[in-house]
């Protein structure tokens, strides 16, 4: 079976090579400018990996690890290096993923850093002439573990059964299901059995705020009195909709972000 590192490092040598189609990718284990005096448009890319930090929870295997991303190449490439590198960290940052190796699903979440360049280019004696190298090191830190339930829900909403729109900025979500009870009832100093007579499910949603048609659509009625919402429908993993008539929209701003909280419940 292979190590999560494995399968990570493998998957980052297939999107590099994706993400710089015109140029010869070389990975290594070690800092290395050979691959340069050959082919001094190529880039070689050294992925190296740190300690991980384990979850303390017995029988729950859950990693936090470091991991240093280095690009080395012609420094007359250099801005266009970094203009891919920022490319990939925003298609890639923050994205929930996962490998399946045999029977073991490994759910993992990366969150990397904006790359940092040595400032001091170094003179390389290739074949033909002397190139000017530069190296670019990118750092990610790497959350995963093994059959967690570490990637959220896949939730969607429909407003007044017009639209329906992905939940996306998803910052934390809380849902609740509580029995109704009725009352106690006293009957010669003991209380008779109670009977649960229905139920409240209640959702808690909190959103980053984005300029999105979803997040437009929810605080367009704190701006404009024509704007009214009488209905939201909530789809959880693509079952069915729930809807709800009761609930609550509010928007808040601290700390240079806005957030949008939503309250669900019947």
């Amino acid at each position: 079976m292979y190590t999560f590192e494995q399968l990570f490092k493998d998957k980052l040598k297939t999107d590099f090579a994706l993400a710089f189609p015109n140029k010869k990718i070389v990975v290594s284990n070690d800092i290395s400018y050979r691959p340069l005096e050959k082919d001094p448009e190529s880039i070689v890319v050294v992925i190296q990996s740190g300690g991980g930090t384990s979850n303390v929870v017995p029988g729950i295997y859950m990693v936090g690890q470091q991991l240093g991303i280095s690009f080395i190449c012609n420094a007359n490439y250099l801005q266009e290096l970094l203009r891919i590198i920022n490319e990939y960290i925003r298609a890639e940052n923050g994205q929930y993923q996962s490998f399946k190796e045999d029977d073991v699903t490994i759910n993992y979440q990366v969150v990397y850093n904006t790359p940092l360049v040595d400032s001091n280019a170094i003179d390389m004696r290739t074949e033909n002439r002397t190139l000017k190298v530069i190296v670019a090191t990118l750092l990610a830190n790497v959350n995963y573990g093994e059959n967690t339930a570490m990637i959220p829900r896949i939730l969607k909403l429909t407003i007044d059964d017009w639209e329906e729109y992905f939940v996306n900025g998803l910052f934390n979500y809380t849902m609740t299901y509580m029995p109704q009870i009725e009352p106690a009832l006293l009957i010669n100093d003991n209380y008779a059995k109670q009977h649960q007579i229905g139920f409240t499910k209640t959702y808690t949603i909190t959103l980053v705020k984005t300029n999105t048609p979803l997040h437009n659509r929810l605080t367009s009625i704190f701006s404009d009195d024509s704007e009214f919402i009488h209905k939201i429908s909530l789809s959880i993993d693509g079952q069915d909709n729930i809807d709800f008539d009761n609930f609550s929209i509010s928007e808040a701003f601290e700390n240079r972000t806005a957030v949008i909280n939503l309250n669900l419940s019947k």
